[in-house]
């Protein structure tokens, strides 16, 4: 009877860190991902050529397929293939929820800039993020391979 009442409390928690287990063993892995723009929301340059040329800009990127390797000790690697790629990997550190996955960047061995925050589909074989920048919705999305 004395073990129940110390420990009972306690019992809610079970379910809480197998979820998080789960959650961070099911985005073990490898991820494709790519950029997409809304180009509807693309504020317009005063100069046509500008638009024309960002245009091909952003057609470059969109060609760009990313590749996300989620390692199990909860660091990563974000490889580019196509045009517009930085020289080497950039990594760094991840963690998880069982809605969400989060990317911090570390460059020698500090953080550098916010992390990015990931919506994990219930599946966990899609997730995403859907923001502004430069003036346009712009939604990043991977498929676990």
């Amino acid at each position: 009877m004395n073990f129940w009442k110390k420990t009972g409390s306690l019992l809610f928690l079970i379910p809480l860190v197998s979820g998080i287990a789960l959650a961070d063993s099911s985005v073990v892995g490898v991820w494709k991902g790519r950029v997409r723009f809304n180009r509807a929301t693309l504020p317009n340059l005063p100069n046509p050529r500008s638009n024309t040329l960002r245009l091909k800009q952003l057609d470059q990127v969109e060609r760009v397929e990313i590749t996300l390797t989620l390692l199990s000790n909860n660091t990563y690697l974000l490889k580019t293939t196509g045009e517009k790629q930085p020289k080497s990997p950039m990594g760094g550190r991840w963690s998880s929820t069982s809605k969400t996955l989060s990317l911090q960047r570390v460059v020698d061995g500090k953080e550098h800039g916010l992390p990015q925050v990931y919506n994990v589909e219930p599946d966990f074989k899609h997730m995403g993020i859907s923001k502004k920048a430069g003036g346009m919705d712009t939604t990043v999305s991977f498929t676990k391979q």
